[in-house]
């Protein structure tokens, strides 16, 4: 129903996103404002992990490195991004949120071309060349290094050592043998370290999270009306965590463990048949497969209540395979009854050997020609998606969640979710479009009793300890999303996005629904940039977002530690205070024979905002206080060029 596109020059010329491709789509309407360092795609109400993020049709198990700083694929690399906030089409399955569909673009079909940028986060470099008439390749390379830089400075003012460092890479050749072929083969992968030791406590903790994957994917134009699609991907994902504390202090020895490896295999395959001037018919089939193998061995009873002198049970190690089968089929149409009206109905089937279950999800959307340059449109579809269990095989920062994970799958289902939508889209020139767009949206059968790891980034800790899992949740959201877009091409690009939205969540049957741990009413967005002639370029981005709710509003004093504890006999009334940051950048670019070359600067946070995450409390008066961990004034400066 809905599909925003944002082009790779927007990308590169938006104030506020470092000049990354997926990080652009967080201004986009239908998203929520993620805690600081998560990372997370929040759309329309869903669960951080609710959302599907493919490249060229391949589950992509991370879509940004450790902190959200940059994606893991370099925008050079991109043809397109497609965002689909709800009612997507039934060639999407295994999600109750949104889609973002990335593609890649081919490579230069004459000559070379390379491109290069160096700036206080990270350095890259992309090349791409044609080998002959059939044949193109490219190649593109990353490496963050503000771990490096920061390092020394945190240890100096804390005594504590912290280090992050990440990089990633894409190959790709693209081979068009024959006129009516085309086959394309691309590697990918990328890699993250987090490593923390307290010297005080004697303790040290590392994170490493990474990915390779591998694709083949043939296009075959039979005739002009008739076209396949076919690809598959293989590979390997994996997550560890190590949590480590020396016993010379007479402190109980603590070596803390998990490890996942995850072997996914994802096969798709897509027949298009334009019968007729007004019907075109998309038939599929869609298979994820592989293996997932989880290790672990943390200390049992540590995630009791806060404070609780409860010694921990020694550590239990425990490892759990399981394979992952989900086939699915699908079939839609194209239809044009009339010039004026296009119709879209679905029909998708999805199995999962797993849950044992087989789930037919009906999906119908459309759109009609109201008057000159203003387009209706409506939807409505039902959608599922696996249970954690499988999520995490394709999604493998989820395993940071919970130290259940394989012990106590009897009672896993698929969560379901029906997305309702109508909407009104007005263009009033090429490049100028007003969108006016509600929703509604009820979920079933979602999971509870499982901390979001977005929450424990902010700091907030589980209500009451870990609850045992259920997969009897209810939930329901519905808002308003409107878009004011003025297309780039020209001197000036922007938009303005406001979201106005209530998401809230049944944690048991016969409950009363309260506010979702990520519901934020308001969301305003306002981007911009333009050309000043000579070279120069300046921007701005601009944010207001509601605080999302928290689930602690009192203090209780716990006599046995003498500690000030949050708590709240209604959890996630109150909330953390309002968000909103200033994003500035300014570009200077030269032309030359050889190429061009464009020094930039950007500010995040432009005028320093203390964005809470969380709250703290001081024991002398017991008052809450709004805390970090948030982002302070950050400077970006660096040089990109071309040749």
């Amino acid at each position: 129903m809905t599909r925003t596109t944002v082009s790779r020059e927007e990308v590169l010329r938006a104030p506020g996103t470092l000049g990354d491709a997926l990080r652009s789509i967080q201004n986009l309407p239908g998203l929520s404002r993620a805690p600081f360092l998560s990372g997370s795609l929040i759309v329309r109400g869903s669960a951080p992990g609710d959302t599907l993020i493919l490249v060229d049709g391949t589950f992509l198990p991370a879509a940004y490195h450790f902190g959200g700083l940059h994606s893991t694929i370099a925008t050079e690399m991109l043809d397109r991004i497609d965002f689909h906030p709800g009612n997507f089409s039934a060639r999407y399955g295994r999600a109750t949120g949104g889609v973002v569909d990335v593609g890649l673009r081919a490579p230069l079909r004459e000559g070379a071309r390379t491109t290069f940028h160096l700036g206080v986060l990270d350095a890259g470099a992309f090349t791409e060349a044609a080998l002959g008439p059939t044949l193109a390749v490219a190649a593109s390379a990353r490496f963050g290094w503000v771990g490096y830089l920061t390092s020394p400075l945190v240890t100096a003012l804390t005594g504590n050592t912290v280090f992050f460092g990440y990089w990633d890479y894409q190959l790709m050749a693209d081979w068009r043998p024959a006129g009516r072929d085309r086959v394309r083969v691309a590697v990918y992968g990328d890699g993250d370290s987090v490593g923390f030791r307290d010297d005080r406590r004697r303790e040290r903790t590392g994170l490493g999270l990474g990915y390779h994957l591998a694709q083949v994917s043939w296009t075959r134009r039979f005739t002009p009306r008739t076209e396949l699609q076919a690809f598959v991907s293989a590979g390997w994902n994996g997550l560890t965590l190590r949590m480590e504390r020396d016993n010379s202090a007479g402190d109980p020895l603590r070596d803390d463990h998990a490890s996942l490896d995850a072997f996914p295999v994802h096969l798709r395959a897509e027949l298009s048949h334009q019968a007729s001037a007004r019907v075109r018919i998309n038939v599929g089939a869609d298979g994820l497969f592989g293996l997932r193998r989880l290790s672990s061995s943390f200390l049992r009873g540590s995630a009791g209540r806060p404070g609780s002198p409860a010694p921990p049970e020694p550590p239990t190690p425990r490892d759990a395979d399981i394979a992952l089968v989900q086939p699915a089929v699908y079939l839609e149409a194209e239809l044009s009854p009339t010039p004026r009206l296009r119709l879209r109905p679905g029909l998708r089937l999805d199995a999962s050997a797993f849950t044992g279950t087989a789930i037919l999800s009906p999906r119908f959307t459309g759109d009609v020609n109201l008057w000159r340059g203003a387009l209706g449109k409506f939807g409505v579809g039902y959608f599922t998606q696996p249970p954690l269990d499988e999520r995490v095989s394709v999604a493998p920062e989820q395993l940071l969640l919970a130290q259940r994970l394989g012990a106590d799958t009897t009672a896993a289902r698929p969560e379901r979710a029906i997305h309702l939508g109508v909407g009104l889209e007005q263009r009033f020139s090429p490049t100028v479009t007003l969108s006016v767009e509600g929703f509604y949206k009820t979920i079933t059968d979602a999971l509870v009793g499982f901390p979001s790891l977005d929450l424990l980034l902010a700091g907030e800790r589980p209500q009451g300890g870990r609850a045992a899992l259920r997969y009897d949740g209810r939930g329901r959201a519905y808002g308003l999303e409107v878009l004011l877009r003025h297309r780039g091409g020209g001197r000036f690009f922007g938009w303005v996005a406001y979201t106005l939205l209530r998401a809230e969540r049944q944690d048991a049957p016969g409950t009363p629904f309260r506010p979702f741990e990520f519901d934020q009413t308001h969301i305003l967005t306002a981007v911009g940039s333009v050309r000043l002639g000579r070279g120069w370029e300046v921007g701005a981005r601009w944010r207001y977002v509601t605080g999302r709710p928290t689930g602690y509003d009192r203090l209780l004093y716990d006599t046995l530690t003498g500690q000030w504890l949050g708590f709240s006999p209604e959890p996630w009334l109150s909330r953390v205070p309002d968000f909103h940051q200033l994003d500035l950048r300014v570009e200077r670019q030269w032309v030359r024979n050889w190429g061009r070359v464009a020094v930039y600067l950007e500010v995040l946070n432009a005028y320093n905002r203390v964005n809470a995450e969380r709250f703290t409390y001081d024991l002398d008066r017991a008052l809450p206080a709004p805390a970090g961990p948030y982002l302070p004034l950050v400077p970006n400066l660096g040089v990109r060029g071309e040749l």
